[in-house]
C-alpha cells in the first residue's frame, strides 16, 4: 500500500514535468527550470524521467518542439519563423535536431508540395541514436589527444631524459 502510494507519486512528478514540457516547449526550459517548477532536485527528476520513459529531459524538450515544428512547417512558415517560435535560440541547431529526429532537414518535406496537401503523418520522428552527441564530442577529444611518451622522447632528442642515468 506504502509502495503503490510512492509509485503514484513518483508518476505525478513525471506527468507533471511532461504537462510543463507542453506547455511551456516554446521558453528556454530545462531540467533544472522543470524541477524547480514542480518542487523536486533535478537530479531525482531525470532519474524519474529517464526510469518512465527511457528518454532525457532535454530529448523529450526537443521531440515536443520538433513535433510542433512540423506542424508550423505544414502551415508555410519558413524553418527560420519556426526555429524561433517552438523555442530554439538557433537556426543550424533546429535543423541539426529536425534532421537527427526526423531524418529530414526542416524544409525537405515540402520541397514540390503544395503545402495545403501535405500530412503531418508523411514523415515521423526517429527515435534517438545511443551515443549523444556530448559523448561523441569527448570520445573524439580524448582520440586526438598526443601520448605522453612521444612528447618527452621528442623534446629529449632520442628519449634520453636529462639526469637520468639508465644504469
Amino acid at each position: 500500500m506504502v509502495q503503490d502510494l510512492r509509485e503514484q507519486n513518483k508518476n505525478a512528478f513525471v506527468d507533471s514535468a511532461l504537462l510543463y514540457i507542453h506547455v511551456n516547449y516554446q521558453k528556454g526550459i530545462s531540467l533544472g527550470s522543470i524541477a524547480r517548477e514542480i518542487g523536486v532536485s533535478p537530479y531525482y527528476l531525470s532519474k524519474l524521467l529517464h526510469r518512465h520513459t527511457s528518454k532525457t529531459c532535454t530529448e523529450l524538450i526537443a521531440e515536443k518542439r520538433i513535433e510542433e515544428a512540423k506542424k508550423l512547417l505544414l502551415r508555410s512558415f519558413s524553418s527560420k519563423e519556426v526555429c524561433y517560435q517552438v523555442g530554439f535560440n538557433s537556426q543550424n541547431y533546429f535543423a541539426k535536431i529536425f534532421k537527427k529526429l526526423t531524418g529530414l532537414t526542416p524544409d525537405e518535406p515540402y520541397r514540390g508540395l503544395s503545402r495545403g496537401n501535405a500530412h503531418i503523418g508523411s514523415f515521423e520522428v526517429m527515435p534517438l541514436p545511443p551515443i549523444t552527441i556530448k559523448r561523441q564530442f569527448r570520445r573524439n577529444r580524448r582520440r586526438a589527444r598526443p601520448k605522453a611518451h612521444s612528447t618527452i622522447s621528442q623534446s629529449c632528442g632520442g628519449g634520453a631524459v636529462k639526469g637520468h642515468n639508465p644504469d
